[in-house]
């Protein structure tokens, strides 16, 4: 039974540490931001730049809180690939 029990706890503790590595929060720990827009009511991650226009207002949420920003400018196919 104790066998059982442990196997079945090292199983569960491995899909806890599956979900941490997807968490949101693991994300901003690792110095990243998420970005929402408000759209349709509600708040929307925002993930290409086709998603916003110049003058939105974007939420960015970062480790230690968040940031109210507007876009001044979208720049299609200038993200950090083309930069390095």
């Amino acid at each position: 039974m104790s066998l059982k029990l442990k196997s079945e706890g090292m199983g569960l503790a491995a899909k806890v540490r599956a979900l941490q590595a997807v968490s949101p929060l693991s994300t901003l720990a690792r110095g990243y931001a998420v970005l929402l827009q408000d759209q349709d009511g509600g708040q929307r991650p925002l993930t290409s730049v086709t998603d916003t226009s110049a003058g939105a207002a974007v939420t960015a949420f970062v480790e230690d809180g968040a940031l109210e920003l507007q876009v001044i400018e979208v720049l299609p196919g200038q993200g950090l690939t083309s930069s390095i």
